[in-house]
């Protein structure tokens, strides 16, 4: 039973595509020549004169960028005159309160202030 059942949906499926195959046909050769056509556009494209320009202003950013990031890492590799690890004392005058502290840490000593 199960086997005639197999040959019946093969049998209408084979009718169905009997039938409708030039329009498959047709539908193919449209995704074929649409591809095709996309491919050849993709050619004129890349090998344009206005591409290449666009490459060349890429590549010359590019390496502008490059020598920029190496000059910033020389510099981060100069020593300077003395290794200071004191950045010394703060004053913060106010009208209400005057208060000094020792270092760069002046946001904690705000924040120590206003609490």
């Amino acid at each position: 039973m199960k086997f005639f059942m197999f040959l019946i949906i093969i049998t209408i499926i084979l009718c169905i595509l009997n039938e409708i195959w030039p329009y498959l046909l047709g539908i193919a050769a449209f995704i074929l020549g649409t591809y095709l056509l996309w491919k050849l556009y993709e050619h004129c494209y890349f090998n344009s004169q206005n591409f290449k320009a666009i490459k060349q202003r890429i590549a010359t950013y590019a390496k502008s960028c490059n020598e920029l990031n190496e000059h910033i890492e020389s510099l981060k590799d100069t020593t300077l005159i003395s290794n200071k690890v004191d950045y010394g004392d703060a004053t913060y005058h106010d009208s209400v309160l005057s208060v000094t502290t020792p270092g760069r840490n002046l946001s904690s000593m705000f924040v120590s202030i206003l609490e």
